[in-house]
């Protein structure tokens, strides 16, 4: 049998079996892409980091960049694998896209706007947009059901987090045992630490990530402490006074980030960040990486 190819031979070949190549190829793409996203590691809620811009406040310049300056300054532990940023307009169907995100438990932080207009007479025309979204959805020591943190809640419940590892008093150094355990219990399944080798040094990434996570809680409460940072408060339909969100408006950069406009002047005076509540399982501690968030809006902006 003459097997011998030939270029009669191959040319007949290309003409009437393209398509099958082409698909061929078509197929043998798809099944590579579908066996290394299963066997990749892909990231769970708790780590991703998503900053959302609510409807009544407007992109700086900074924000289209934001996820690749937070990469570059290395903001975040080795547990955040997806960073992005995202605002929401009334125009192109922002409420909708809004709601689905946080229906699915999405969302991070998101930056919005706490004051209040009144009418020509004085009298109250409209609550902030802060107190509106989170007077009777926040999650305290008292209350469990709700949409978002109390900010002297989350900063309570940071320290106590922290406290775990490095005392009460955080002067301690690292307790690598408790962290360790800790490590463990969050990451006995993943895939990148399946081996003993990358086990171990997710380990030592875990302790890195805690001494970095005290540093940035220690910068955030100074940042509290002077006024850098505010709670904002706002009171329920109970009459009990909240800590609702985290006052930014006193860095004197974080227009270039978002802003809000006064008539016609750009302003940030009354510009806040609300923290999430969302539930992430054994992963819950994860959500004290916000700190790192915080401490890099105070770096780059206070």
């Amino acid at each position: 049998m003459d097997a011998k190819i030939t270029k009669q031979r191959l040319g007949n070949f290309l003409s009437y079996d393209w398509l099958k190549i082409l698909i061929a190829i078509a197929a043998a793409a798809v099944a590579l892409s579908l066996f290394f996203t299963m066997v990749g590691t892909r990231p769970t809620e708790a780590q991703s980091f998503e900053v959302y811009g609510y409807f009544d406040v407007t992109t700086g310049s900074d924000f289209n960049g934001l996820s690749d300056d937070l990469d570059k300054k290395d903001a975040f532990s080795y547990e955040m694998l997806t960073v992005t940023s995202e605002s929401f307009s009334l125009e192109n169907y922002g409420s909708t896209v809004y709601t689905a995100r946080r229906s699915a438990g999405e969302g991070t932080v998101m930056f919005l706007t706490d004051f209040v207009t009144y009418d020509e007479e004085g009298k109250l025309k409209e609550d902030s947009v802060l107190k509106s979204l989170t007077a009777n959805a926040l999650v305290d020591s008292d209350r469990t059901g709700g949409g978002f943190f109390d900010t002297a809640y989350f900063m309570e419940s940071s320290r106590a987090y922290l406290a775990r590892f490095f005392g009460e008093d955080l002067t301690a150094e690292l307790d690598e045992k408790a962290a360790e355990e800790s490590f463990l219990a969050r990451n006995n399944r993943d895939k990148r630490f399946l081996s003993e080798s990358k086990k171990q040094k997710g380990i030592e990434q875990e302790k890195a990530r805690l001494i970095k996570l005290k540093a940035d809680y220690l910068a955030v409460e100074a940042a509290f402490g002077r006024g850098a940072l505010t709670h904002r408060i706002v009171e329920d339909e109970n009459g009990k006074t909240h800590s609702a969100g985290i006052g930014v408006g006193n860095l004197k950069g974080i227009s270039n980030l978002f802003y809000y406009k006064n008539g016609e002047e750009i302003a940030t005076a009354d510009l806040a960040l609300v923290v999430f509540y969302n539930n992430y399982g054994k992963q819950n501690e994860l959500r004290y990486d916000t700190l790192s968030f915080l401490s890099y809006l105070v770096e780059k902006y206070g």
